[in-house]
């Protein structure tokens, strides 16, 4: 007599989905021109430290920096902003639901996550045919080719700022 049980597990797995239909039916909306956008909880491993710090060494005149999102490190970003004489052109949004229409109207994407899960904001930006700059970790490089986005290392302040500039002065091509 056999005594074992047999139990099959099947496993599926579900990715997020993102409302697609939803992107490409939104109208771009935003009080502001000429935009680099990064999006994600204001927190130490989305690496908006980097970013402000970046953009403020590429000295970029034509582009703004928005950074949406709500988090611990608000106030330490706004200290950022601040030493660096940023306040007219790093503008940190909080949390908004609009995010969508800010991506839509944004001229570059930038997320410099150290780790992420599935990086929802980043196939949104990709929905909305934004060129990017993402770090390299194996999230996101599972994602794209390096034809498709620029690729740095999260924490590398000159290759992102020598980006920043690049980009805003002859951006990669839409993605389609």
């Amino acid at each position: 007599r056999n005594n074992y049980i047999s139990i099959f597990w099947k496993i599926i797995y579900i990715p997020n989905i993102i409302a697609v239909d939803d992107i490409k039916n939104s109208s771009p909306k935003s009080n502001f021109d000429n935009y680099i956008i990064s999006v994600g909880r204001l927190s130490k491993d989305k690496n908006h430290e980097i970013l402000i710090k970046a953009f403020a060494k590429s000295n970029i005149k034509t582009h703004s920096l928005l950074i949406i999102g709500d988090g611990e490190c608000e106030q330490i970003l706004k200290k950022i902003i601040l030493k660096e004489n940023l306040s007219s052109s790093v503008k940190l949004l909080g949390y908004r639901k609009d995010v969508l229409q800010f991506l839509k109207g944004a001229d570059l994407f930038v997320s410099l996550s150290k780790h992420e899960g599935m990086p929802n904001v980043v196939l949104e930006a990709m929905a909305c045919g934004l060129p990017m700059i993402l770090s390299d970790i194996p999230q996101h490089k599972n994602l794209f080719s390096s034809n498709d986005v620029a690729y740095c290392k999260y924490n590398d302040l000159n290759k992102i700022s020598k980006l920043l500039m690049k980009l805003t002065q002859s951006p990669l091509k839409k993605i389609n």
